[in-house]
């Protein structure tokens, strides 16, 4: 029993101030956490969709190795002048070699510019170069996990008029709603018709020699990968290899997350 002249003093809540303290805090943590939690499952997804665009590439040719033998003797191999090979021969090696083994994957064979697909700065070097501009017209194959496979041809060696053609594939991990920067978004993967199968472009350092009809590699170092992918310009195509040789993930100091 009390006595007269006490109360009970119950609290009934948080006062206005106590509140606000409390949202003003988690507010700050929130700040401080998710942009990094963000940037994280960013990378994530990137490192998991590059190594599985280039685990498919890998088992794309070598069905195709099965049914068709030496991918040299695919017809795209030594050719006689620059202009042996154009976008038609491309088009026509990608839907004999690649979509039949490309289990879900869409492709436009009338194509379109990459505005219409959504891109609108195109695709860039990290110094705002650019790739494949908006207003160019691409046939990319897409696959089920939204990762856009753009493809040109190059041209290697230039020994009696001789040209070694490969094909130069430009990943990225997530179409038109990402950055579209090589480096970042967008990795480069490279096939060459002389038997191994495709590597990340600088993953080998290889010359050809049209006089002996040989190639001839070399491994890089890590240190080279490094300072080419830091450049930001189109030495940025290294950086898929750079990711490689650290373990496919992004180290501390790489230069473009």
């Amino acid at each position: 029993m009390l006595k007269e002249g006490f109360k009970l003093n119950f609290r009934k809540g948080f006062t206005l101030a106590e509140v606000l303290i409390t949202l003003g805090i988690i507010g700050v943590v929130a700040a401080l956490t998710i942009p990094t939690l963000v940037k994280n499952y960013q990378k994530k997804v990137t490192i998991t969709r590059l190594t599985d665009t280039y685990s498919i590439l890998t088992n794309v040719f070598k069905l195709a190795e099965v049914d068709y033998g030496d991918p040299s003797r695919w017809g795209m191999g030594i050719y006689l002048g620059q202009d042996a090979v154009g976008s038609a021969s491309i088009d026509s090696y990608v839907e004999k070699y690649m979509l039949p083994y490309m289990q879900g994957a869409k492709y436009e064979p009338t194509g379109q510019t990459l505005a219409q697909m959504g891109f609108k700065n195109g695709i860039t070097y990290p110094n705002g170069t650019a790739v494949l501009p908006p207003n160019a017209t691409a046939k990319p194959l897409i696959l089920k996990n939204g990762v856009y496979i753009f493809r040109t041809s190059a041209y290697v060696g230039n020994t009696d008029n001789k040209y070694y053609v490969s094909i130069i594939f430009y990943i990225d991990v997530n179409g038109p709603s990402g950055d579209n920067v090589v480096g970042k978004d967008v990795f480069v993967i490279e096939q060459l018709f002389d038997g191994i199968g495709p590597r990340l472009h600088g993953e080998v350092g290889w010359t050809y020699s049209p006089a002996t009809n040989k190639f001839t590699y070399t491994r890089p170092t890590r240190e080279d990968l490094f300072s080419k992918c830091s450049r930001g310009d189109s030495y940025s195509r290294n950086c898929g290899a750079l990711i490689k040789i650290d373990g496919w993930r992004f180290a501390k100091n790489y230069p473009w997350f």
